[in-house]
Order: C-alpha cells, then structure tokens, then sequence
C-alpha cells in the first residue's frame, strides 16, 4: 500500500503542464526549471477502534521549483488540482525563499488510507 500511495501522487505530479521534471525528495538538477520534488515526510494513526488502527494519514510535501516566485505560484496551483484529483488534501502551502536560489514553493498534503 505503501508503494501504492507514492506512485498515485507521482503519476499525478507527472500531469502538471509546463513541468520539465518530477524528482523524488530533491531535484536533481536546477537546470531542468520549473521541476516538482515530492517526497513521505510522514504517517500517523488517523482512526482506531478495538486496539488496531484502521485509518492511516499519510503526508507528502510537495515543493515546486522555478525560475520567479509567480511562475512557482502558478505551478502550485496546477500541481494542487492535480493532487486534489487523486484524493490528496492541502494542508499547508508557503514561499521557502532563499536569496540567489531559485523560486521555491513548498506545500504539505495528507491522504488517508484506510
């Protein structure tokens, strides 16, 4: 299931147009702009009945990288609908500036399986 769930948010990833590459946890190389890197960055138990967990909340962050902080923008929400469409949840989205890096717009989702 584990597999599953980072293949559904890849192949969703894949689908945002204008995007030169996908790269799981951290683009490997900045040349290739505007990239999406994604990665688990953690589960918790979301239900419980009867001492076993029957819901798991899994959550995925979600940075996009490009060359000015609008087209970073306009990737996040390109990048959101195509999450949204696959049963992700935003639960957060902020600029990550760094001066002389490029653009960076990080977002945090959660799924939950059951």
């Amino acid at each position: 299931m584990e597999a599953a769930v980072k293949q559904k948010a890849f192949e969703a990833l894949k689908t945002v147009k204008d995007v030169k590459s996908v790269f799981f946890y951290y683009p490997d190389d900045f040349k290739l702009l505007p990239c999406i890197s994604y990665y688990e960055s953690g589960r918790v138990a979301a239900a419980c009945a009867d001492d076993k967990e029957y819901m798991t909340e899994v959550i995925f962050a979600v940075d996009i990288w490009a060359m000015t902080s609008p087209e970073a923008g306009e990737i996040s929400v390109k990048a959101d609908e195509a999450l949204r469409s696959v049963g992700f949840f935003r639960i957060s989205e902020a600029d990550a500036y760094k001066k002389g890096a490029p653009a960076h717009r990080t977002m945090k989702y959660k799924y939950n399986l059951f």
